[in-house]
């Protein structure tokens, strides 16, 4: 038997894509999130202990039949570093909090939901691209016209709501 400790990196919420659209009503879906986990290295764990810390951000795993086994690799690493990375983005350069994470496992992509938008990022190009585009976007449309999303993900053109 070989143990090893992987620290803690965020809280989980499973939801079927139809509980996505509907707000991600609380307690809908696979999981309530109170005792499931993800570790750094991407890791599905369900911890029984009570005294978890409750600061750890909350990502929302969307996709349909995503029923993990604790111990199964749920998101690569590298994934949560991209996301981590495109969070730190919104904050640094743009003073944007975060309010929630979305990840869609199939569809290889994220949303990361602010005080007043929500942006789509892609697993597919680099974040400096579709924070370029999100720069563009902000100097060329004033930012109260986004009500909704800002669509990142095209390389073409940026599409919002």
């Amino acid at each position: 038997m070989r143990l090893t400790l992987e620290p803690i990196t965020a809280r989980l919420v499973i939801v079927a894509p139809d509980d996505a659209r509907a707000g991600m009503r609380s307690g809908s879906g696979f999981s309530a999130g109170a005792n499931d986990f993800l570790t750094v290295n991407g890791r599905y764990i369900v911890d029984p202990n009570p005294d978890v810390p409750t600061d750890l951000p909350v990502l929302f795993i969307v996709d349909w039949g995503v029923r993990p086994n604790p111990g199964d690799v749920l998101i690569a690493p590298d994934v949560l570093e991209t996301i981590y990375g495109a969070e730190e983005i919104v904050r640094q350069q743009f003073g944007w909090d975060l309010q929630r994470r979305i990840v869609y496992l199939r569809a290889r992509e994220f949303h990361l939901k602010t005080q007043t938008i929500t942006l789509w990022m892609d697993l597919r190009s680099p974040l400096s691209e579709q924070f370029a585009r999100l720069t563009v976007f902000l100097r060329s449309v004033p930012a109260e016209e986004a009500k909704e999303y800002v669509d990142l993900r095209l390389s073409d053109r940026i599409v919002y709501k």
